[in-house]
């Protein structure tokens, strides 16, 4: 009498190889959409510290030049930092108290050149006018009020 012995099965079958590379190629597509996602995030906050810094830069320029600026006023330039080109766009207004000016500063990429394009970063502060400091050391210190 013959006896039947079942073959061990030594491989994967077609289908179990074609869920396989399924199952790969969704894990692969999810890695490289977060890689993306990634470095772009990355590119985002670059330009954004940098353009901050740019306008950073520019309101030390006005508190150095020891100016008080004119309400209304706006003024614009082309600066290069971290090798890229970047416009700075400055306007002026009038606060309650009539010794100090709130100054925006708003920085875009230079080649962009679309007035209408959102800043990327903008900063708002205060200027005190220079003549109200006492700068001379005549025994008082800060703002004169």
């Amino acid at each position: 009498m013959k006896k039947y012995i079942a073959k061990k099965q030594l491989g994967f079958t077609l289908i179990e190889i074609l869920i396989a590379l399924v199952v790969v190629s969704i894990a692969l597509a999810a890695a490289t959409t977060a890689r993306t996602h990634a470095t772009s995030n990355a590119n985002h906050l670059r330009d954004k510290m940098l353009a901050h810094w740019v306008a950073e830069n520019r309101l030390t320029e006005i508190r150095i030049a020891k100016e008080f600026p004119a309400i209304g006023s706006e003024q614009s330039d082309d600066v290069e930092m971290g090798k890229i080109d970047w416009q700075w766009k400055q306007t002026v207004e009038k606060t309650d108290d009539v010794n100090l000016r709130r100054i925006t500063i708003s920085v875009y990429r230079a080649e962009s050149g679309d007035s209408d394009e959102k800043p990327i970063t903008f900063l708002n502060a205060l200027v005190i006018n220079p003549s109200q400091l006492n700068l001379a050391g005549s025994g008082q210190s800060g703002v004169r009020w």
